[in-house]
C-alpha cells in the first residue's frame, strides 16, 4: 500500500467508525443511567477521542479492528437500521448481514439446524429480512428450520437449549473498582447466547460470593448482596439487573458485610449499611431507559 493510498484508508475507517460511534451514542445508550452517569454514553465518546488518535498516529490496523468489532455487535443486535444510517451519513455501503447470509445458506442447504449456535444464526437472519426485504419464501422456509429445531429441542435433552428458551441477551455491566482506586468503575458491554438453567445461574452465583438475591414485587426486577476478593482486596456489593442490564449501586470494602438489600416497592432498593464502612460506590437513582428506581439508604 502507497503513502497516498493508506492515507485514504485512514481517513476512510475514521469517517466510518466516528458515524458508527455517533449511532451507538444515539441508539445504544440509556440502558443503564446510575445517577447522571450513562457508562455506555461514556465509553462511546472515550472510543470517539481514541478514534482521532489512532488516526493521527496512523493507526490503520487498529481503526479496521475496532469499526470490525462494533459492526458485529451491530449484527448480533440485528441492527436492520444501520446500513441506512451509513449510507446517510458517510456515503459508504456497509452490509453487516453479508456474513450471516453465507453462514444461513450453508445451513439451509443441510436442511436443518444441527445447533443452538446456528439456530441463533438462523432467527437473526429471519429477523433481518422481516424488516428489511420481501422474501415470503426464505422467511417461510427460515421459519420451519427454527420450528424443526424447536420442536426436536423439546424431546431430545442431547439439544442444547432442551426446555429453556433461547434467548440472545445483551448486556451493559457495571463492575465495582478494587479497593483505593476512587471511582474508576469498569465498564464490560457483552453479548451472550449462553443457555444457562436458573438452577445453573442461581448455583454459579452462589459459588461466586452470592450472599442474598431478592426479586421485585412484579418479578422484574432483581437486587443482590455479593462478596468478593480476599484481604485488603475484599469487596460487598450491591447490584441490581433492570431490563437494559446490571451493575453496582452499593459498593464497600471488606469481605461478608452484614448489608441488607431489599425491595421496598417496584420502584424503590432499600439498603440497609453501616455510615462506619468505607464506601466505594453509593448511587441514589438507577434508571434503565423509562424504568426508574430510587435508592434509599438506612444505617
Amino acid at each position: 500500500m502507497t503513502s497516498d493510498e493508506k492515507k485514504t484508508e485512514l481517513k476512510k475507517y475514521r469517517t466510518l467508525l466516528l458515524a458508527t460511534l455517533n449511532y451507538h451514542l444515539e441508539h445504544y445508550t440509556g440502558s443503564m443511567v446510575f445517577d447522571q452517569w450513562d457508562p455506555a454514553a461514556e465509553h462511546y465518546l472515550r472510543e470517539q477521542q481514541r478514534t482521532e488518535q489512532d488516526f493521527q498516529e496512523q493507526k490503520l490496523d487498529v481503526l479496521q479492528q475496532c469499526l470490525r468489532g462494533y459492526l458485529m455487535r451491530l449484527r448480533s443486535r440485528v441492527d436492520v437500521n444501520f446500513a441506512q444510517f451509513i449510507k446517510k451519513e458517510t456515503g459508504f455501503d456497509i452490509d453487516i448481514f453479508e456474513d450471516l447470509r453465507n453462514e444461513v445458506a450453508i445451513i439451509v442447504s443441510n436442511g436443518k439446524i444441527k445447533r443452538s449456535e446456528e439456530f441463533f444464526k438462523v432467527q437473526d437472519l429471519l429477523r433481518v429480512y422481516e424488516g428489511e426485504v420481501e422474501a415470503p419464501a426464505l422467511i417461510a422456509q427460515l421459519k420451519a428450520l427454527i420450528d424443526d429445531f424447536t420442536a426436536a429441542a423439546n424431546l431430545n435433552p442431547a439439544i442444547p437449549g432442551l426446555g429453556h428458551s433461547l434467548t440472545k441477551q445483551v448486556v451493559v455491566q457495571v463492575q465495582p473498582p478494587p479497593p483505593n482506586v476512587g471511582n474508576a468503575t469498569t465498564l464490560s458491554i457483552e453479548e451472550t447466547t449462553e443457555i444457562l438453567t436458573p438452577e445453573v445461574f442461581t448455583e454459579m452465583n452462589y459459588r461466586n460470593g452470592l450472599l442474598s438475591e431478592i426479586r421485585s414485587p412484579d418479578g422484574n426486577r432483581f437486587v443482590r448482596v455479593q462478596t468478593n476478593g480476599s484481604g485488603k482486596n475484599a469487596l460487598t456489593d450491591v447490584s441490581i439487573s433492570l431490563r437494559g442490564g446490571s451493575g453496582s449501586i452499593y459498593c464497600a470494602e471488606g469481605a461478608n458485610l452484614p448489608i441488607k438489600a431489599y425491595w421496598g416497592d417496584n420502584q424503590t432498593v432499600v439498603i440497609e449499611t453501616n455510615q462506619e464502612y468505607t464506601n466505594i460506590t453509593k448511587h441514589h437513582r438507577v434508571s434503565s431507559f423509562d424504568d426508574v428506581v430510587k435508592i434509599e439508604y438506612r444505617y
